[in-house]
């Protein structure tokens, strides 16, 4: 069991972007990437917990041989770009957008005047999508948004929401992130607990909610 807690990230960013990076591979991004944060895990290669400032945006920009994850825990996203232009993303929805070895382009912004949070992971596809394609998914109750039953992948991605005082097993590797609540884990022997904005990697672990509690679970 490895954890790295929020408080331990330092705060970085680009453009009307903040964000704390908790895993970048080095391979993909060079030996910048600061020490604190987690490797690749299977196809993940970024996973930032990032807001926007109020009306902030990314500016428009490019993306080849990545998918991209985009959770909006609450507020809301408008998205522009060459996938699913024109779109606004809610409250417990994710945004995905899969390159088809095409490439996509795409600008991100902030309609509030207030701060906007935005959970996002990057996958290096494998298998790649025959064509570019772009969801948004519904998770209020969970489910899987990446691989598993949508799609083939060596990685699969799933929301897992979780009532106070109920168990979840995450069983073999796994990388957790968690979104927002408070929970107790155990692998083994080793107890421990998680709070929002924390990221785990773990194997076999058992998780039990303290309260409402929504993760971002990664396997492969």
């Amino acid at each position: 069991m490895r954890i790295l807690r929020a408080s331990d990230v330092d705060i970085t960013g680009f453009a009307s972007i903040r964000e704390r990076v908790m895993l970048s591979d080095r391979q993909t991004f060079g030996f910048g990437v600061a020490d604190e944060c987690f490797d690749r895990f299977a196809g993940c290669v970024y996973l930032a917990n990032a807001w926007f400032l109020p009306y902030g945006e990314t500016g428009l920009h490019h993306h080849a041989g990545m998918d991209i994850i985009s959770l909006i825990p609450r507020g809301s996203m408008l998205h522009q770009g060459s996938l699913g232009g024109g779109v606004r993303v809610e409250a417990n929805q994710v945004q995905l957008q899969r390159d088809g070895e095409q490439g996509f382009r795409h600008n991100e912004s902030n309609p509030n005047a207030e701060p906007q949070p935005l959970l996002q992971l990057w996958i290096k596809p494998q298998p790649h999508a025959p064509q570019a394609e772009y969801r948004i998914i519904d998770v209020a109750q969970g489910g899987c948004v990446y691989g598993g039953p949508l799609f083939a992948s060596d990685t699969r991605v799933d929301v897992v929401v979780l009532p106070a005082s109920e168990s979840y097993l995450c069983a073999g590797q796994c990388l957790i992130y968690v979104v927002r609540g408070e929970l107790k884990t155990s692998e083994n022997t080793v107890q421990s607990s998680l709070a929002a904005g924390d990221l785990m990697r773990a194997a076999d672990v058992c998780l039990t909610a303290c309260t409402d509690v929504m993760l971002m679970l990664v396997t492969g």
